[in-house]
C-alpha cells in the first residue's frame, strides 16, 4: 500500500478454504507526498490459515492494528513485524484472534508506536516459539500524558505464548529510544512460558524509559484502574531482568505489577546506568539541588502483586559496576509479599539498601 485509505489489509485469504501455502507479505509504505490510511493490516488472512512465514512491515504511512499473524486463522510459521518510520497504534507480533505455531518477532527500528507493542496475540491465540521484541529507534507513547506499553507476551487474558520471551530495548548509534509508559517481559492480561525451563527476560541497553520496568506482567484487579475481575498474569519460566545501561525513570520490578506472578526464580541485575547526577550545595540551604539516580528503585519482588513461586524459588537483586546510579534498592516488592530474598551489592552509588521491601503504599 502506497497511498490512500483502507479499512483493512490482508497478505492471507479471506475465507476458511482459501489458504495460503507460501510466504505473504504485507507492506505499508506511504509516498511523501501521499496520505496512506489504513485500520488493520495483517500478515495472515481473515479465517484462512497460512502455512508458511508471514511479514508485515511498516515503513511509512499510519495504522490502527497491526498484526504479524491473522484475523481468526492461525499462521503455521513464523511471524515478523518490522517498524520503520510509520505511525501505529497497537503492533502485535502474532494474531488478532489466532495463534503463531514457530516464532514472533517484532523489530522497531524508528517510528511511533502511540498505545501498545506486544509480542503475542490480541484477543486469543498462543504463540508456540519463543518471542522477541526489539527496540533499537523510535517512540512509544506520546509523553507524560499519552503513554503505551511493552509487552513481551499477547494482550488479552485468553492469549499465551509457550516458549521463551526476550523483550530487548538496545537504542542504535545516532538514534534515540524513548518509551513513554512501562515495559514489562510478561502479557498484559495473558501467560507466557508453559515451563520452568523457559525464560522471560528483559534487557535494557541504552534509551530512556519514562515509567517503570517488568520482568513479569500486568494482571487486574477489580477496582484497580476500572478493572471489573481478578485476572492473574502468569510467567510459568524464570524470570531475567538485566540493565546494562541506559534510564528508567521510576522503579525496575523483578515481577509484577498488579495480579500475577512469575512461578520460578527471578534475577534482576543491574550492570550499568546512564550518569548519576550528584547533589549540589548543602541540603537545607537554599539553593540546593538533591541527586539525580538513573533508576530511582529497584525491587525483587512486584509492585502491588505478591511473589508467589511453584516452590523454594527466590528474588534475587545484583548490582554490579560502581557507577551504576539507583536511588534505592529493596530486595521484596512494593506493598507486596515474596518469599525470600537475595541482594548482592557488588558496587554503585546508591542512596538506600533493604534486604525487604517497601511496606507503604
Amino acid at each position: 500500500a502506497t497511498e490512500g485509505s483502507a479499512a483493512k489489509i490482508f497478505a492471507g485469504g479471506k475465507g476458511a478454504t482459501a489458504v495460503v501455502t507460501g510466504n505473504p507479505t504485507a507492506v505499508l509504505n506511504k509516498t511523501d507526498d501521499k496520505t496512506l490510511t489504513v485500520t488493520e493490516i495483517y500478515g495472515g488472512g481473515d479465517a484462512a490459515e497460512v502455512t508458511g512465514n508471514t511479514a508485515v512491515t511498516l515503513t511509512k504511512g499510519t495504522v490502527t492494528n497491526a498484526f504479524g499473524g491473522g484475523n481468526a486463522a492461525a499462521i503455521n510459521g513464523n511471524t515478523t513485524v518490522s517498524i520503520a518510520s510509520a505511525t501505529a497504534s497497537n503492533v502485535y507480533g502474532g494474531g488478532n484472534l489466532a495463534g503463531v505455531t514457530q516464532t514472533a518477532t517484532i523489530n522497531m527500528t524508528g517510528g511511533n508506536v502511540t498505545t501498545g507493542l506486544y509480542g503475542g496475540c490480541n484477543t486469543s491465540g498462543i504463540v508456540t516459539g519463543n518471542i522477541a521484541v526489539n527496540v533499537t529507534n523510535g517512540t512509544i507513547g506520546t509523553d507524560a500524558e499519552h503513554e503505551a506499553n511493552v509487552h513481551g507476551g499477547g494482550y488479552g487474558k485468553n492469549t499465551a505464548t509457550e516458549g521463551n520471551v526476550t523483550v530487548t530495548i538496545a537504542q542504535g548509534e545516532g538514534k534515540s529510544v524513548n518509551i513513554w509508559g512501562d515495559v514489562y517481559g510478561g502479557s498484559a492480561l495473558g501467560n507466557v512460558n508453559d515451563a520452568a525451563t523457559d525464560q522471560t527476560k528483559v534487557q535494557l541497553d541504552n534509551g530512556t524509559i519514562h515509567g517503570c520496568l517488568y520482568g513479569g506482567g500486568l494482571g487486574a484487579k477489580n477496582g484497580v484502574d476500572g478493572a471489573t475481575a481478578d485476572i492473574a498474569a502468569l510467567v510459568n519460566g524464570t524470570v531475567n531482568v538485566i540493565v546494562n545501561g541506559g534510564t528508567v525513570t521510576e522503579q525496575v520490578f523483578g515481577c509484577n505489577n498488579v495480579n500475577g506472578t512469575p512461578k520460578s526464580n527471578v534475577t534482576v541485575t543491574i550492570n550499568g546506568t546512564n550518569a548519576h547526577t550528584p547533589a549540589s550545595g548543602t541540603e537545607g540551604q537554599p539553593g540546593y539541588t538533591p541527586a539525580v539516580y538513573a533508576i530511582s528503585e529497584v525491587y525483587g519482588g512486584g509492585n502491588m502483586a505478591h511473589y508467589a513461586p511453584a516452590g523454594s524459588e527466590v528474588c534475587k537483586v545484583i548490582v554490579n559496576n560502581c557507577e551504576s546510579s539507583i536511588g534505592y534498592v529493596y530486595g521484596g516488592g512494593n506493598a507486596a509479599n515474596v518469599t525470600s530474598t537475595d541482594v548482592t551489592i557488588n558496587g554503585g552509588i546508591i542512596g538506600q539498601v533493604f534486604g525487604g521491601g517497601h511496606g507503604n503504599k
